[in-house]
């Protein structure tokens, strides 16, 4: 499993578009909230493990 630092860069890609959408919902108070984090907690694990962990895997070889 990835470490939180791992996921920091992530989060930061993925935040703000998740929460503008999210905004879309017509939801409020808590239930906006709820949404909204397990939104980025889903997006940013798919960046992660989509596109990150590969790249890390490729740069590894190259530098091997």
């Amino acid at each position: 499993m990835s470490t939180v630092t791992e996921l920091s860069y992530p989060i930061y890609l993925t935040h703000l578009l998740v929460i503008s959408i999210a905004l879309y919902s017509g939801w409020t108070g808590v239930r906006l909230a709820v949404l909204i984090v397990a939104l980025v907690s889903c997006a940013t694990i798919a960046l992660h493990e989509l596109v990150q962990r590969p790249v890390d895997r490729l740069r590894g070889q190259w530098v091997s």
